[in-house]
């Protein structure tokens, strides 16, 4: 399963296209604890977790959670913002998401990145 973390309506339209064409589970949460919530279910078997780092009230503290359980227990997570917003992009690395990319990086390989 693909999550995506993002209240943006074209984007979740974008991902979600592409996850269907790849024969992938997709769902899209609001927030940083929904998205935790299906992590922790045992039977979902999230693989990704793509979050919108430009979400607003995004838990921050929450995130760097996800990142710190161990890597072979966890989706990988990659966050993504526009190349405008560098604190956004440093945050997410520093809260420890495997990758962070911008928003054109992201448009531009869609299916490289939700199939990793």
């Amino acid at each position: 399963m693909i999550i995506l973390l993002s209240k943006d309506l074209m984007m979740s339209s974008t991902i979600s296209a592409a996850a269907r064409a790849s024969e992938k589970v997709f769902k899209v949460v609001q927030t940083v604890e929904s998205a935790k919530t299906k992590i922790d279910a045992d039977d979902v078997g999230v693989e990704l977790l793509l979050v919108d780092l430009q979400t607003a009230g995004i838990d921050f503290e929450q995130l760097q959670s996800i990142a710190a359980i161990d890597v072979a227990d966890r989706p990988r997570l990659i966050g993504y913002a526009q190349h405008v917003n560098i604190d956004l992009i440093n945050q997410g690395r520093e809260v420890g998401l495997d990758q962070v990319l911008t928003r054109g990086q992201l448009h531009g390989n869609v299916d490289g990145v939700l199939n990793g």
